[in-house]
């Protein structure tokens, strides 16, 4: 049975791959966070005390403070005190769960329905969503803590399906499970699930619902669009048809990571025309496979690829990096082609820069005997780098 819902599972997602339903399907839910986090049902930052200035790991990729390996972080990491910092529902909701396990710790569960906050359903990549969810990782458990109650305390006496209003404690910030260590722990892991809260990994793996998607948003959709930041994209090093590309990319405030997409395209530079394009979209997971953590959390070099800079970040920016291979730009130099790198936050901003696909040679001497005893130095410089 577990072979066959796989089997139907992935076809479904083979003919959702580049399906524009499914873009519009993914505008409608970006629609709904955005008319919530506009009103006043809009979420309250989950730690309390605390704000946007206290994310320390941003959604999607990343390289891990505890391992220094590359990781793909489905959630945001909030900084606070040990056993001292509130948990707070961050939207009116209901009880789902409190459980415990080997690498979340103690982890409570809020249901939020669609419903709720004036939209019924959603559809949602084949599915009509009318539920999504709130989970919170690494929470203290049923003893004492510093500030003189615990995780246990607060929810123990919730059952499943229990009202519960945006602000009201749920938990105390801490480090269980598998939260990281020092100087990384402890903090809030906050997730946004939709639809359902099983991943695509469990539902792959299980006999249960097949959704066909991987619920995991970035749960910046939650606080909305700030509206005033500006992001950039430059060549940091690299030529073409010598080394691979690499490109800075960062955001000019450090309270808001909203990055969600890197596309790169190679396009005929008189006509527009796409020669080759590769997509890398965290909340679709266009271009990765979540099909189980392990494939997530590998890197496809051979493709434009992110290579994120570790967490916690401790610049002004949230930045990253973004690299061409110079392998997959092979035999598209010096045709009129250009490269067209696009990055694009949560809410469809964009940045772009263009760079012509036209080999730069070697820098080269050449003497020229005309009876002058001169030297000629014709040098080509390479691109140079950028900060």
């Amino acid at each position: 049975m577990l072979r066959l819902h796989r089997r139907i599972l992935l076809a479904t997602l083979s003919a959702l791959v580049g399906c524009t339903g499914l873009r519009a399907d993914y505008a409608d839910l970006i629609t709904f966070f955005e008319t919530l986090a506009g009103s006043g049902n809009a979420a309250v930052f989950p730690v309390g005390p605390g704000s946007l200035d206290d994310v320390e790991s941003a959604f999607g990729p990343r390289e891990q403070s505890s391992t220094g390996n590359y990781d793909w972080h489905r959630g945001i990491d909030i900084d606070g005190e040990d056993m001292v910092d509130a948990v707070v529902a961050p939207l009116d909701g209901y009880f789902y769960d409190y459980r415990t396990t080997t690498s979340g710790g103690n982890i409570v569960i809020l249901e939020h329905r669609f419903t709720d906050f004036g939209t019924p359903s959603i559809t949602y990549a084949g599915q009509t969503l009318t539920k999504f969810y709130t989970w919170h990782l690494h929470l203290w458990d049923d003893e004492v803590a510093a500030n003189g109650t615990s995780t246990d305390d607060l929810v123990s006496g919730y059952t499943a399906g229990d009202a519960i209003s945006r602000g009201t404690p749920i938990g105390v910030l801490s480090n269980s499970g598998s939260s990281g260590g020092s100087p990384y722990a402890p903090h809030l892991h906050f997730e946004l699930r939709v639809g359902t809260n099983s991943s695509l990994e469990y539902q792959l793996n299980n006999d249960t619902t097949q959704w066909g998607f991987d619920p995991h948003m970035n749960p910046m959709l939650l606080f909305g669009d700030p509206g005033n930041l500006t992001q950039s994209l430059s060549l940091a090093s690299g030529g073409p048809g010598s080394t691979d590309l690499v490109f800075d990319y960062s955001v000019s405030n450090d309270d808001y990571p909203l990055l969600n997409s890197m596309t790169a395209q190679i396009r005929n530079a008189s006509t527009l025309a796409e020669i080759d394009s590769h997509t890398l979209e965290y909340n679709q997971r266009t271009g990765f496979d979540a099909a189980s953590t392990a494939l997530l959390d590998t890197q496809d070099t051979t493709l434009p690829y992110v290579e994120p800079s570790s967490s916690p970040f401790s610049s002004s920016d949230w930045e990253t990096q973004f690299v061409v291979p110079d392998s997959w730009l092979e035999g598209n130099i010096d045709q009129g082609y250009e490269l067209l790198l696009t990055a694009t936050d949560i809410w469809g901003n964009s940045t772009t820069t263009t760079l012509a696909l036209t080999a730069v040679p070697e820098p080269r001497t050449t003497v020229l005997l005309l009876g002058l005893s001169t030297l000629l130095v014709i040098g080509h410089r390479r691109i140079s780098p950028k900060a």
